[in-house]
Formats: structure tokens, C-alpha cells, sequence
């Protein structure tokens, strides 16, 4: 398995945590240069990727993929919405007993 691509943590990372991942092609591959789906397989050439709305799965060599993207984590929005959200609230009530101390 020493020939895997540089992305190999993501790789293995996504389908340590059934993940779905973007598989941008340096080539067309069915007309597609970019592949979405979870990790299914890793192998010494390359992963199977099963495609989340259809159930299909498609083998990749790692020598046709140029960049492997794990998809966001929306974690640090929804933590930080609130806290934002709090700040404001005790911003205004802070401005609003001041002038109403004047």
C-alpha cells in the first residue's frame, strides 16, 4: 500500500467514518470530472466509491484522481451561531442600560 496518494488520511479517515468525500479526476471519467460518494474499499490502486443517492459504486485508481476533498464539517457554524448570537444579546441589553442611565 505504499503507492496511495497523498490524500490517504482523508481517504481513510472518510471511510473510517463513513464519510462522503469529492474525488476531483485528472481526466473525464463517464463524463464526470469529479466524483462524490463514501469510501467503500482502499486498495493498493485505488478505492471503490458508493454514490449516496443511487447505491452504485464506481472503482477509482489513485493515479487518475488529482485532489481528494473531505466533505465540511458544519460543526463550527452550528457551535458558533449561538455564542454570536449571545454576544449580540448581551451587547444590546449592555448599550440599552446605559442610555437609559443617561
Amino acid at each position: 500500500m505504499a503507492n496511495r496518494s497523498p490524500n490517504e488520511a482523508t481517504v481513510q479517515k472518510a471511510m473510517d467514518k463513513d464519510k462522503e468525500i469529492t474525488a476531483f479526476l485528472k481526466h473525464p471519467k463517464n463524463g464526470k470530472t469529479k466524483l462524490k460518494g463514501r469510501v467503500k474499499q482502499i486498495t493498493d490502486d485505488g478505492l471503490t466509491l458508493t454514490y449516496v443517492n443511487t447505491g452504485e459504486q464506481t472503482k477509482v485508481a489513485f493515479d487518475e484522481i488529482k485532489e481528494i476533498r473531505g466533505k465540511p464539517s458544519h460543526i463550527a457554524l452550528i457551535v458558533a451561531l449561538p455564542v454570536v448570537a449571545g454576544v449580540a444579546i448581551v451587547l444590546l441589553v449592555a448599550i440599552n442600560t446605559l442610555g437609559n442611565n443617561s
